[in-house]
């Protein structure tokens, strides 16, 4: 059978040139076979073409496998070994069963991420009750791992408001807050309790930062994250707060001193925690 894979056809005597026109064969069949634009390929070419050829065929390969690949659970996928039920282990045994089962995914490619600190008896509760019984339609392909979160499952609720805080404090200090900023809600409340567009908080962002030429000395700390669920209608609110440090660059040179207390207003929309009201350093509805 013929390796699609493969390119028998030498196009140059430059490896390098080869390459390249392999590559954007790839690409041109990716597009025709699997039908207009694959995501992720067209930033592929700034790679070196020894990558972006290695990253092209792992595309075609992944997925002509998942067209033929039917939904099973991961246990199945891996072969149904033995293991103990979590409730038989022993705290003494568990570090040692996490272990074993961790080095069992890792034989099979895969491998389980947390972000949090979870205890080893509920890590394993959650390989041995959750992912093995995940219905997956799993393409394993040589050489490329299988990434599973812990957090996709059970929401960290506390990291994610962390997170959505770090990347305003990022825009903040790039200066570069804009309508993809998808930690802000797309309706604010003012401190009058009016509600205002999302394009009018971005419109004050740009006059703060009309009168800066950039900042210096940036640090900061997140002191406390607190939030309140209604799982029945999966809405939340929750806040962050803490201290942020910076001096402001002005325009004619002149260098501010900022070190001031912050605090974030969150609420949950479509699974992802959104900011609608903030005090922060300098602004004013």
């Amino acid at each position: 059978m013929e390796n699609e894979n493969e390119f028998p056809e030498k196009f140059s005597d430059d490896a390098e040139e080869q390459l390249r026109i392999e590559n954007e064969i790839l690409r041109l069949k990716l597009k025709a076979e699997l039908g207009g634009e694959i995501e992720g390929i067209d930033g592929t070419e700034g790679l070196p073409p020894e990558i972006e050829n290695l990253f092209l065929k792992n595309i075609l390969s992944f997925e002509h496998q998942y067209e033929k690949v039917e939904t099973t659970t991961l246990y199945q996928i891996i072969h149904e070994p033995d293991f103990k039920k979590v409730a038989s282990i022993t705290d003494d045994e568990m570090d040692e069963a996490l272990e074993s089962i961790t080095e069992l995914l890792k034989a099979n490619n895969i491998a389980v991420d947390y972000r949090g600190e979870y205890s080893a008896r509920e890590k394993y509760r959650f390989i041995t009750e959750d992912l093995f019984n995940y219905e997956t339609r799993l393409v394993q392909i040589d050489g490329m791992i299988t990434h599973f979160s812990y957090e996709e499952f059970y929401p960290n609720h506390s990291l994610d408001i962390e997170d959505q805080t770090k990347e305003f404090i990022a825009h903040w200090f790039e200066m570069s807050f804009n309508e993809f900023s998808y930690e802000l809600s797309d309706e604010f409340l003012t401190d009058t309790q009016q509600i205002v567009a999302k394009e009018t908080v971005l419109k004050k962002f740009e006059n703060m930062f009309a009168a800066y030429t950039g900042f210096e000395d940036m640090q900061y700390v997140i002191g406390t994250v607190d939030f309140q669920l209604d799982e029945q209608n999966n809405t939340g609110l929750g806040n962050s707060e803490g201290a942020i440090q910076f001096t402001a660059i002005l325009e004619n040179g002149e260098k501010v001193f900022i070190n001031e207390p912050f605090k974030l207003y969150f609420h949950l929309v479509d699974n992802t925690w959104q900011v609608f009201f903030f005090y922060w350093p300098g602004f004013s509805w």
